[in-house]
Formats: structure tokens, C-alpha cells, sequence
């Protein structure tokens, strides 16, 4: 990888950290807000799980 690929893909993940952050927040929020049953409130947390994991994974 050349470095003016490299400097774009950190820029990429400059902009993408924010964006997740705000979205793990907002799903948190529905679980807190949300009279959910217990498989909605499973799938919920999936796909909170998943943007924790894709943040991390963005942070390496």
C-alpha cells in the first residue's frame, strides 16, 4: 500500500469513528427507551455488538 493510499484510508476511518460512536449512543438509547420484548431486545444488542466490533476493528 502506497502512502497516499494509506493517508486515505485514515482519513476514511477519521470520518467513519464518529459516525459509529454516534450510532452505538443512539442504539443504547433505544435499548434504554424501547418497551422491547426479549428477541427484539436480542436483536437490538446484535446490532449494537456489531458496531462496537466494527469500531474496534476501525481503531487497529
Amino acid at each position: 500500500m502506497s502512502l497516499p493510499q494509506i493517508a486515505e484510508r485514515l482519513s476514511e476511518v477519521a470520518e467513519a469513528q464518529p459516525k459509529l460512536i454516534e450510532l452505538i449512543e443512539q442504539l443504547i438509547d433505544a435499548h434504554n427507551r424501547f418497551g422491547l420484548n426479549d428477541n427484539q431486545l436480542a436483536e437490538l444488542q446484535d446490532y449494537t455488538n456489531e458496531a462496537m466490533e466494527i469500531l474496534r476493528d476501525l481503531g487497529r
